[in-house]
């Protein structure tokens, strides 16, 4: 295997216009890498469609996806997307795909039973950030304002005014960071730290992404969550069930009593224990594809 895991990452708008020279750079023994997320399906099928070519397009090397979440749409166009994806993953026989919910498992082993899959943890929940001493003041808002979204405009008027009748000050973040417009290897990693940075700043988070609950269990903020569209915070919720600041609310109507129920928790330091055998899972898995 080449140098591979000391290269920058390859971003989608870079794959899409330079995947030819890229498959001519790559050499029969490379492992390739395909970033988490939850984008395989008719969500983001831009993303699933450039999954598709990277999984054919370099079949005859170990392919390896991150944890992922599928989400297929009950209609004619999600079951064309099932169809699409199930053919591609069939042609590369060195495929390794981790599932980070038991939806996304379940589905992927009906719909590719040869696929080998793994039932896993997302792969930020592998990260501890803390650690350190903060001063903690007033609530995030961590709301979706895309195709995801199932909380709408009042619902999440309705949280920040029961927050506020708490005594919290409301800020509205996301995960997504607007600025600097450009993500790059130079600079990921400092907004990654402002961001964390952030959570750790927080007193509670009320939050429909699946991140925004990551990002507060890594941080060992109180979190209450909501769920989205593909149903992904929800399933993620079984990885970190174990930690007592972390809750799900089933409705907006339930978030003020959570909200009560996890600031009493207070601040945590967070433990990754439980999760560890699935991380040396992972590990071993990954070895035994390039090895």
């Amino acid at each position: 295997m080449s140098n591979f895991l000391s290269a920058p990452p390859i971003e989608r708008f870079q794959y899409e216009r330079l995947r030819g020279q890229i498959a001519h750079a790559v050499s029969a023994n490379d492992l390739i890498v395909i970033d988490g997320g939850g984008n395989v399906g008719t969500l983001w099928q831009e993303e699933s469609d450039k999954m598709n070519d990277i999984v054919v397009r370099f079949r005859s090397n170990p392919v390896v996806v991150f944890p992922q979440t599928a989400y297929f749409e009950d209609s004619p166009a999600g079951k064309v997307c099932q169809r699409s994806v199930a053919t591609a993953y069939a042609k590369n026989p060195n495929l390794l795909f981790f599932s980070r919910d038991r939806a996304t498992y379940k589905a992927m082993r009906k719909v590719i039973p040869s696929l080998r899959n793994l039932y896993v943890p997302d792969i930020v929940l592998y990260l501890d950030e803390s650690q350190g001493a903060v001063v903690r003041k007033g609530a995030l808002l961590c709301l979706r304002a895309d195709k995801e979204r199932v909380t709408d405009e009042d619902g999440s008027m309705a949280i920040s005014s029961e927050l506020e009748a708490r005594g919290l000050s409301v800020r509205k973040i996301s995960t997504v960071v607007e600025e600097p417009s450009y993500i790059g290897a130079k600079n990921r990693d400092a907004i990654l730290e402002t961001k964390w940075a952030e959570f750790r700043s927080a007193e509670v988070v009320v939050t429909d992404r699946l991140h925004g609950m990551i990002f507060s269990a890594i941080t060992g903020t109180p979190c209450v969550a909501l769920d989205n569209v593909s149903r992904k915070v929800s399933q993620g919720y079984e990885w970190v069930r174990h930690i007592v600041n972390i809750r799900v609310a089933a409705s907006v109507d339930e978030v003020p009593a959570l909200v009560d129920e996890v600031v009493a928790a207070g601040p945590c330091l967070y433990d990754r224990t439980p999760l560890d055998p699935y991380y040396d899972e992972m590990k071993a898995a990954i070895r035994s594809v390039v090895e």
